[in-house]
């Protein structure tokens, strides 16, 4: 028997094609396997033809997501426009952001209920870009940017409205009240308010007030020169000469007083406007004054001082003067006219006066009054001392006072020492 002889290179050959013919056969049933039919006679149920640059207007029923920019514009095509956007329009850009959306004059037109929504980007009008607090405004040339008119008032505001506003929070309704009308002049016009319900003779106020006369008008502006409104025993106020008025006449610097029921005259009291101003009380006393405090200024401060109080009707004097050797004295009525010493020894009840002496140096002196004469010693035998003294009496016209009951016990004003020392 003749044995065959096979080379490696013609092995290999051999299983390389079993290879391919067992990979196509089930290749082959695969492909028979998954194979559908045609559900329609040709055309129908074709694929939908794939979004193309052609001229021939194309409809997409599911979303168009186009991950970068849309720019949408008539070049070529007339009436161009999006008509219904049912589902949205969702643009997206790269990592940094949205992409942009380009609206030539066709427009955009979104649909029923739905939005625009802007993030983090810009709206260009016309090539521009509106600046900090300008509003976006239709114009007769298209849409712009223009600067807000007035900062628009807060409506959480109190204000007086004819209405009530859905917007405002804080509204007061003006409503017409018995007898008054309310008209609204409309936009840019006035509020007018008009009385409807007062007519003559009858009550402005209640309770007897003011009325309105015939032609409407009130009474006091009605009266006649020099007349004034008075009410009568028929309840109103009508226009009447004013016989029970004030009259009277002064003089210049005079205190006006009442001198009858309704007459006006001089009071004896003057006033004189000149060297700083006073008044005087043509002798007459100043009685029941709680205080008299003289206002000093000093260093652009105000001080406040007071008059002694004395205990029944007091004058005194007070000077300094010099022993001559151990003693001096001094005769009142032999002064000087006009100086302190010679008034207090014409104004003084000589009876009750008291004489206080001090000495001025280490030296003992003591005074007393004989007569006219104010005597001063000395105690120690100390001479030619200095010292000051001090005279006190009665007023010569209170000198008969037994005692300091006030003229008028029914007085309503006084100072309460019962209530003050408890």
């Amino acid at each position: 028997m003749k044995k065959a002889n096979f080379s490696v290179s013609s092995v290999a050959r051999i299983l390389a094609f079993l290879f391919l013919v067992t990979v196509g056969a089930i290749g082959f049933q695969i492909a028979i396997a998954a194979w559908t039919g045609p559900t329609a006679v040709p055309p129908g149920d074709n694929v939908a033809a794939p979004v193309n640059v052609g001229s021939t207007a194309q409809t997409k029923s599911g979303q168009l997501i186009i991950q970068g920019g849309l720019n949408i514009n008539n070049s070529g095509m007339a009436n161009t426009a999006i008509t219904s956007v049912a589902s949205g329009l969702s643009i997206n850009g790269d990592s940094t952001g949205l992409g942009d959306v380009f609206i030539y004059e066709t427009g955009l037109y979104m649909g029923s209920g739905k939005n625009i929504y802007l993030l983090n980007s810009d709206i260009y009008i016309n090539g521009s870009i509106g600046t900090n607090g300008q509003v976006l405004t239709q114009t007769a040339s298209g849409a712009q940017w223009q600067n807000a008119v007035g900062g628009g008032a807060p409506t959480d505001a109190s204000y007086v409205v004819l209405g009530l506003n859905g917007t405002l929070t804080g509204e007061r309704v003006l409503t017409a009240g018995t007898g008054i009308s309310i008209t609204d002049g409309g936009a840019n016009g006035n509020i007018t308010i008009t009385n409807t319900g007062v007519t003559s003779t009858q009550n402005i106020i209640t309770n007897k007030g003011l009325q309105r006369d015939a032609s409407n008008n009130f009474g006091i502006q009605n009266c006649a020169t020099d007349q004034i409104m008075k009410y009568n025993s028929s309840d109103q106020w009508v226009c009447a000469a004013d016989a029970g008025g004030v009259t009277g006449s002064g003089t210049n610097n005079y205190i006006t007083q009442w001198t009858g029921t309704s007459t006006v005259g001089n009071s004896p009291f003057t006033i004189n406007t000149s060297g700083g101003g006073s008044i005087d009380f043509a002798n007459y006393k100043l009685g029941n004054v709680r205080e008299i405090d003289p206002v000093f200024n000093i260093q652009g401060k105000k001080y406040v001082t007071y008059l002694p109080d004395s205990i029944g009707q007091k004058i005194e004097v007070i000077g300094q003067s010099q022993l001559k050797k151990r003693e001096l004295t001094i005769d009142l009525a032999k002064q000087t006219e006009g100086s302190d010493l010679w008034l207090f020894w014409h104004a003084v009840d000589l009876k009750s006066v008291v004489p206080f002496v001090s000495s001025q140096s280490n030296a003992s002196l003591y005074a007393y009054m004989n007569d006219s004469k104010l005597i001063v010693k000395s105690r120690d035998g100390a001479s030619n001392a200095k010292f000051s003294y001090r005279l006190i009496g009665t007023r010569i016209d209170h000198s008969g006072e037994l005692n300091n009951l006030y003229s008028d016990q029914n007085t309503k004003n006084y100072i309460d020492l019962d209530v003050l020392n408890k």
